[in-house]
């Protein structure tokens, strides 16, 4: 009796869910069904962009502004966890990020712009100003990433932005 009962409920609710147009394996995009591709990972473009200066305020051209992960590097070098990570990541050995675009140089007004086409979207990056004369200082900091809302609502996480300036100092 309860075999049958529960044969015959899952009968009729399988009508009730079907007559309702209810299904878990087809999305429907511009009123065409079409088959959801579920694999891979979440990606985003990011651009940062910002202005290089020095302690008076004066720009400062040729300085290389690079787009990264902040590196944790203890008395033995970088741990095993952060190793881990990096190889992940695509990062080299010696923190260096390895995504394409990720640097730039400041211009005559000291300005930069960082695009990266495809990465992982995160909520914030490290961005690092490093002056190769050795006449300033290097400089990080971490920046939060503000995402434009217009990926495709999947895996594609839009645009992400940040801004940072940089003011460095005289070695």
């Amino acid at each position: 009796m309860t075999k049958a009962f529960l044969t015959y409920l899952n009968k009729v609710l399988g009508m009730v869910i079907g007559a309702l147009g209810l299904t878990g394996c087809v999305a429907v995009k511009y009123g065409v069904p079409e088959a959801v591709a579920m694999y891979g990972c979440p990606v985003a473009s990011f651009a940062a962009e910002g202005t290089v200066t020095n302690e008076q305020g004066a720009p400062i051209k040729g300085v290389k502004v690079t787009a990264g992960e902040r590196q944790e590097v203890s008395e033995g070098g970088i741990t095993a966890g952060d190793s881990v990570w990096m190889s992940q990541m695509g990062l080299q050995q010696a923190g260096t990020p390895a995504y394409p675009g990720n640097q730039a140089l400041t211009d005559e007004q000291g300005q930069y712009h960082i695009t990266i086409g495809r990465m992982f979207p995160a909520d914030s990056i490290w961005l690092y100003a490093d002056d190769s004369t050795g006449v300033y200082a290097s400089d990080s900091t971490k920046v939060k990433v503000e995402y434009e809302g217009n990926g495709d609502g999947m895996w594609d996480m839009g645009n992400g932005r940040a801004e940072a300036d940089f003011r460095l100092i005289k070695n």
